[in-house]
């Protein structure tokens, strides 16, 4: 089994190799940062952790705005491009990969395999990923076929699936449900990763960094999980605190 053809490795000069390894997976550039960015500030000060980063999809739509505003689309995809490698040097990752999918509009086996592949590459100990209550339908896209991708690595299980609450999501939840990720001792390098992303800025959509998820670890068994339960489990235990709220 191989990466799609259209995959592409980007390895930074200062990357970082440790004992424990960490991967993101994001749907777009700008959204590996904000998911990741507690592992990836942690390994500058910690020689026994790396992080792999892989975006999943090829930057689109991107709207010329601002500074940009007479260059192409096209262009503007090359530039969002350029910013994920800058924020993978200043995160000295130890890769990042661009898999340069199109739209996410269902769980294919191209997108199975392909994460599949790097999880039995790296054998990851912890996963950062997309909330089952997230908004998006290709982040949970995205997070079926890693779990789905998981599922066909063989020998092999993360000690944490992180599923950061990208949407703000994680103020619905019980504080037991959550995991509570440290983002503040590490401010300033989070924020030089996050401001490399000024196209993103240039359209209103500057990225905030995510400091909570749900450890999906805890909810599966022998590898497999029922999202839909889990996320009517965690909304039925939210509407039962907001009911008693309200008595």
């Amino acid at each position: 089994m191989s990466l799609n053809s259209r995959a592409m490795k980007y390895i930074p000069t200062s990357n970082k190799k440790g004992r424990q390894v960490a991967m993101g997976f994001a749907v777009e550039a700008g959204e590996l940062e904000a998911i990741s960015c507690a592992q990836i500030s942690d390994i500058l000060c910690d020689g026994n952790r790396s992080f792999v980063g892989v975006i999943t999809r090829t930057p689109h739509d991107v709207t010329p705005a601002g500074a940009y505003e007479d260059y192409s689309e096209d262009d503007m995809i090359s530039i969002r491009l350029h910013e994920a490698i800058k924020a993978a040097n200043i995160g000295s990752y130890q890769a990042l990969y661009l898999l340069n999918d199109g739209e996410l509009e269902e769980v294919n086996e191209e997108l199975v395999n392909d994460y599949a592949e790097l999880l039995a590459t790296y054998k990851p100990d912890i996963i950062y990923t997309y909330s089952p209550l997230d908004v998006s339908h290709e982040h949970i896209v995205s997070l079926k076929a890693l779990l789905e991708a998981l599922s066909r690595v063989e020998g092999y299980k993360p000690e944490h699936i992180y599923a950061v609450n990208y949407d703000g999501e994680g103020g619905l939840l019980d504080k037991d449900d959550l995991v509570y990720l440290d983002i503040d001792s590490r401010y300033d390098v989070i924020e030089s990763m996050i401001s490399i992303y000024v196209s993103l800025n240039e359209v209103d959509a500057s990225i905030v960094p995510c400091d909570t998820a749900i450890d999906l670890t805890r909810y599966m068994v022998n590898k497999h999980l029922d999202l839909q339960q889990l996320a009517i489990s965690l909304l039925d235990k939210a509407k039962s605190r907001v009911l008693e709220n309200l008595k």
